[in-house]
């Protein structure tokens, strides 16, 4: 007995003096600043009360060692944070290849959006998930079934807004955002109406299930990503349950899109012919012959990364141009000289609405979609040195992995400026008052490179669309002006309800 407890008393000590500040199994960084950690557990104990709250804790340890630092934990090994353009630009072009998503975040991202997703794939599996929805996202597309769309649901969400305005109810612009989401994505992809908009307000103030599912699974699939036993902690305080319970409802809610558009696909070709209807995105998926699951897998996907993404925009601009009223201004006054008629604006015609341009661009830099990412590095590797810095080429080992927040990043002063933290549409504007598309990776909000967001175009032409339709007939008015938080999510999503009301303009 005595022999084993030495022998164990001589292990642990042995790692302990490998060990003494880093998880177990990575290598010492003396180079890199950071945190310190305890032997053989890393940085696991200050990381374990900010699981849910990392994009924060990343903003807490970045103003303490700047844009690059290092901590280590379980499940991830040695984390180097990068935050800047020019580490963000190499790492980008060599994405897929050197940098993938690693296995820690791939489990994660199978389990939500789900398998068919191109969050949770790499290389050719990647390359399939990528290709099967980018049709949604072509010009053919928006000429045909995006403006299809926006011409039938923004009248609409219109006179909904209009009527809660006569009645003088409060509404959470976010439940109505969100309800805007999901009729473009559904009118635009599968040819159907998910009836989630009507010009009767009352439907404001009614939850919606599959908003509900979609938040859900987005919130704890975040929380999860920096916690190295999820798989065991979310049985026992009913997260699992939970989550599975949200899931089932989107992938039963993607069956029944499948089944409707289906059963309407076998009604034209009985009535004798294809309606323009049948030329949608998920028409062509049924004829590619892919299987049940593997429809509904991409439909998921397609709920996530649309809805997410307009209704965080308008819902943050809306937080700003509240704060900062003189740009609310002059978009309504661009939309009352550009819009021409009670018609929704076309794609090609966003280039006229310069300062909503701006605004859109200024809101996602300060809230941009996917506040922090990771990639895994497939074989060694060193980012470029960064001299106006002061920091030197950084060693990348196989196997590390490396971390950035484009909430820290796109508000950085070294990066964006003194007024890096300030609603500033004005620095997407030149004297003559024309939009400046700002270049990437210094504006992260759609990524770059290989993985770059194939849906920018569409939320762009939506953002425009839908606060040129509203601005001259409406004026949106939160009842509490207070700072706004987001929760740590996949995506910036606002906590909280965010209640407004609606005010028809005196003409």
């Amino acid at each position: 007995m005595t022999y084993y407890l030495a022998t164990i008393s001589a292990f642990f000590a042995l790692l302990l003096a490998k060990y003494p500040d880093m998880y177990i199994g990575t290598r010492p960084r003396k180079d890199l600043p950071g945190p310190k950690g305890i032997p053989i557990f890393g940085n696991l104990l200050q990381i374990i009360p900010n699981i849910k709250r990392m994009i924060f804790w990343m903003d807490t340890v970045g103003a303490l060692h700047g844009p690059l630092y290092t901590f280590t934990m379980p499940s991830w090994g040695r984390c180097i944070v990068v935050n800047h353009p020019s580490w963000l630009e190499h790492i980008r072009k060599n994405d897929t290849m050197v940098y993938t998503k690693g296995m820690a975040t791939l489990a994660i991202f199978k389990e939500f959006p789900g398998p068919m997703s191109p969050f949770a794939t790499d290389g050719t599996s990647w390359r399939s998930c990528r290709k099967l929805i980018s049709p949604i996202f072509s010009v053919k597309n928006f000429n045909i079934q995006v403006s299809t769309a926006m011409n039938e649901i923004i009248p609409i969400a219109v006179d909904m807004l209009l009527s809660a305005a006569d009645e003088g109810v409060q509404f959470d612009w976010n439940n109505f955002s969100g309800r805007v989401a999901i009729s473009v994505l559904y009118r635009m992809a599968f040819g159907l109406d998910p009836e989630t908009i009507n010009p009767d307000y009352r439907c404001l103030n009614e939850p919606d299930a599959l908003v509900a599912a979609m938040h859900e699974c987005n919130t704890t699939s975040s929380g999860r990503l920096y916690n190295p036993i999820w798989k065991i902690t979310d049985k026992f305080c009913g997260t699992q349950r939970r989550f599975n319970n949200a899931r089932s409802v989107l992938y039963e809610t993607a069956g029944s899109v499948l089944r409707k558009r289906r059963a309407q696909l076998s009604s034209e070709t009985k009535d004798g012919g294809q309606t323009a209807l049948g030329t949608d995105f998920l028409s062509a998926m049924i004829d590619s012959g892919l299987s049940d699951s593997e429809i509904c897998g991409t439909i998921v996907t397609i709920f996530f990364a649309g809805h997410d993404n307009f209704l965080n925009v308008l819902g943050w601009s809306l937080y700003e141009l509240s704060r900062e009223s003189n740009w609310l201004a002059r978009m309504r006054d661009e939309a009352f000289e550009q819009t021409v008629s009670d018609s929704v604006l076309k794609y090609g015609d966003i280039s006229r609405y310069p300062v909503h341009l701006a605004v859109f661009y200024e809101t996602l830099r300060l809230w941009p979609g996917v506040p922090k990412n990771a990639r895994y590095a497939e074989e060694d590797d060193v980012l470029p040195a960064v001299p106006e810095i002061g920091i030197a080429a950084v060693k990348v080992n196989r196997g590390d992995y490396v971390l950035w927040s484009d909430r820290y990043m796109m508000r950085s002063e070294i990066v964006w400026g003194h007024d890096a933290k300030k609603f500033n549409p004005g620095r997407f504007l030149d004297e003559a008052g024309q939009f400046i598309k700002p270049p990437a990776p210094k504006f992260h909000a759609f990524g770059s490179g290989p993985r770059l967001c194939p849906g920018a175009q569409l939320a762009t032409y939506e953002f425009v669309a839908i606060w040129a339709a509203i601005l001259p007939h409406l004026d949106i008015v939160p009842l509490d002006n207070s700072e706004r938080t987001m929760k740590d999510s996949f995506t910036s999503t606002m906590n909280g309800e965010f209640l407004v009301e609606a005010r028809r303009l005196v003409k």
